[in-house]
């Protein structure tokens, strides 16, 4: 019942462009545009049109348009705003610090006569906690540049 339900749901989700149906797209948008070929490239600019035969789009730091048969286009794709990876950075700089840190504490432990030593295992622990924090804050500062979100479009049909 639980997995007939999740099917149904799944379903009711896809999107429309799924479905073989084509979305217009205006004049003067973000565009990604990778090509086929011998000289595959990936190339970002401003759309100036898109029909059945050809892209025409203005390649950023370019002052010509560039034209491309539809045949040449693998994947069309527009801007559709920003993202971070803060959490996963966050989360990669915990568990690496974390592991790390623990680790090489516990391979290079000597006991000492300080009323500090909380043996092999307690230092270990104390040395991981304090690097998750420094390696989460590190992750977490890697992680929070923004770049852009994708979303990849069917090209235009007849």
């Amino acid at each position: 019942m639980r997995t007939s339900l999740s099917i149904c749901l799944a379903i009711a989700s896809a999107s429309s462009t799924s479905l073989g149906q084509t979305v217009s797209i205006d004049s003067g948008t973000k565009v990604r545009v990778t090509t086929v070929g011998f000289e595959s490239s990936r190339q970002i600019g401003t759309l100036l049109s898109a029909n059945k035969d050809s892209v025409v789009f203005l390649t950023t730091g370019m002052p010509v348009a560039t034209t491309l048969p539809t045949a040449r286009v693998k994947r069309l794709e527009v801007a559709s705003g920003t993202h971070s990876h803060k959490w996963r950075g966050f989360l990669i700089g915990f568990a690496v610090a974390g592991i790390v840190g623990g680790g090489l504490e516990a391979a290079n432990w000597k006991k000492s006569n300080n009323e500090f030593d909380f043996g092999r295992w307690g230092d270990a622990a104390f040395v991981g906690v304090a690097s998750t924090l420094a390696g989460s804050l590190i992750g977490l500062l890697i992680g929070a540049p923004a770049s852009e979100t994708w979303k990849t479009i069917p090209l235009p049909q007849g």
